[in-house]
């Protein structure tokens, strides 16, 4: 079993670590124009940067895919007010 960490683009801030497979995070307030890291946990190795366009005051989902280290991908969601 594989589990994720994800930080800012600088590594710093840690958002969720330990995330299993299948399971979802809480939500969490970040700046507009935010990019990510995914590791998995326990190393320094990144699997995958998130380089997103995130605006201020919008909703958004994170989503990872792949089935291994080596294929993972991401698609960003924006949520209208309306959904949440």
């Amino acid at each position: 079993m594989c589990t994720l960490l994800f930080s800012d683009h600088t590594g710093a801030s840690k958002l969720i670590n330990s995330l299993p497979y299948r399971t979802a995070s809480a939500y969490y307030a970040v700046a507009a124009n935010t990019s990510f890291k995914v590791y998995a946990s326990g190393t320094s190795t990144v699997l995958l940067n998130l380089p997103t366009n995130l605006q201020a005051n919008t909703i958004y989902s994170i989503v990872i895919t792949g089935s291994s280290k080596t294929n993972l991908n991401y698609q960003v969601v924006t949520h209208s007010m309306n959904q949440m």
